[in-house]
């Protein structure tokens, strides 16, 4: 089972997801994509990441932040 966190403004949301069922986790992937959001795979327990452009519906954890801002 995998899980994408998605990280904003009210906290962190989780959304669980399989191989087999992953239609609503790829959805708030691509849209949130689509916004700036910056999204890294993260597996094992090696707590390193790596950056994905596109979903990964075999990856144990997905973590989706927004984009930095400042000047």
């Amino acid at each position: 089972m995998g899980k994408l966190h998605v990280m904003d403004l009210s906290g962190d949301r989780v959304v669980l997801f399989d191989e087999a069922d992953n239609a609503i986790a790829e959805k708030t992937f691509n849209d949130l994509r689509a916004k700036g959001y910056l999204a890294y795979k993260m597996d094992g327990d090696t707590r390193k990441g790596e950056q994905i452009r596109d979903f990964d519906k075999t990856a144990e954890t997905v973590i989706l932040s927004p984009p930095l801002v400042g000047g």
